[in-house]
């Protein structure tokens, strides 16, 4: 199995994204990779953003789980809330770390309508709810199970 945490950056209603070209589909995935080494998951997320988008980053909360299977490749993918250490930075590709088309945002009351990676895009509004709605000092993850990934 693979584990590929990833990261949701949302900024004035918009959320972040790397728009990949499959094809001629258009897919939109949330930053994030595969730990080195013995590395944990927050510090990859953390390492991830620095190196795809030049951006630092704390992580803050998991707020979903999901896994997606395809081509013989098991993926969990633990999302985490993370925000920007410094509000005034904003993304830039890196192309040595990265193939992504470009640096998208998103608006968060329509990302139901782009494919996201992991597809969480319909349950990804309702999860960011409900955790806001508990205690800021502990929020309760969603646990999607295996979803269905569009592969192109």
């Amino acid at each position: 199995m693979i584990i590929r945490p990833c990261g949701v950056l949302v900024e004035k209603g918009m959320l972040l994204s790397m728009h990949y070209l499959y094809g001629e589909q258009d897919r939109y995935n949330l930053p994030g990779g595969k730990p080195e080494g013995e590395e944990g998951l927050a510090s990859c997320l953390i390492r991830e953003f620095q190196e795809e988008l030049y951006l630092d980053v704390e992580v803050v909360d998991l707020v979903v789980m999901a896994e997606t299977s395809a081509a013989g490749r098991h993926v969990l993918h633990p999302v985490f809330t993370v925000r920007l250490c410094d509000p005034d930075q904003a993304p830039q590709l890196n192309p040595e770390q990265t193939s992504a088309q470009a640096v998208v945002w998103l608006p968060l009351e329509k990302v139901a309508h782009y494919t996201l990676y992991p597809a969480i895009e319909s349950m990804l509004v309702p999860a960011l709810s409900s955790s806001q709605k508990l205690s800021p000092k502990r929020r309760a993850p969603i646990y999607l199970g295996k979803i269905n990934q569009p592969w192109f």
